[in-house]
This record gives structure tokens, C-alpha cells and sequence, in this order.
């Protein structure tokens, strides 16, 4: 049997229906899977980081430049001057310096 006609109504549910099954699946991935795909707020970050259990100085960095790249670290993606990201470790706060992320200041420790 084939459907020549779909009423609009039905097209709406099941639109709705893919949209929050989408936003669901969105919202399962951790944050730093998250954040590779677009901005979310660091603090989703750092406590994944925390329930991981990842310790060493944290800082957030600014993008100091016109665009700053991070496509060969994480979160492997480009920022415009002004955007943050948060850095674990000294280490990766010198290589996130060399991609132009020259501002960083201390995280604050949770509470």
C-alpha cells in the first residue's frame, strides 16, 4: 500500500519524536565529547574531569589571537579570539600556548 498523502500532522510527530531522541543521545556523551563539537560551559568539563578523577593544575585559556587552533589536540577543533577552553596539566597549558591560547588563569577548585 503506498501513502500518496502524509498528513502534516504526523510529519510534525515524528519530526519531534528524531529531535528528542537526537537531543537525548546529545546529552548522554560526556562533556568533553560534547565540547569537540561545540561550546559548552567548562564546568561540565572539569567535573567529568572530577568524577574521572584526573588530577594536576587546571586553567582555562583564552584565545589571544584571531583564530586559535586546536586540530591537532584536543578538543581537535578552531576558536575565535575570546573563546575558552579548559587545560589539565602544565604540559598541555604550554602546548595550548604554541596554538595561540596565551591567556590562561587558574581554574577554580570546586567547592
Amino acid at each position: 500500500m503506498k501513502f500518496a498523502y502524509i498528513p502534516p500532522a504526523l510529519i510534525f510527530v515524528i519530526a519531534c519524536a528524531l529531535f528528542i531522541e537526537q537531543r537525548r543521545t546529545w546529552q548522554q556523551q560526556p562533556a568533553t565529547k560534547r565540547f569537540i563539537q561545540k561550546n559548552i560551559p567548562l564546568d561540565e568539563i572539569l567535573l567529568e574531569w572530577d568524577q574521572k578523577g584526573l588530577k594536576g593544575p587546571r586553567y582555562i585559556c583564552s584565545c589571544t589571537q584571531t583564530r586559535c587552533g586546536s586540530k591537532l589536540l584536543w578538543p581537535f577543533r578552531s576558536f575565535k579570539q575570546a573563546e575558552s577552553i579548559p587545560v589539565l596539566g602544565a604540559s598541555n597549558k604550554a602546548l595550548q600556548n604554541e596554538t595561540g591560547f596565551t591567556e590562561c588563569s587558574p581554574a577554580r577548585e570546586r567547592e
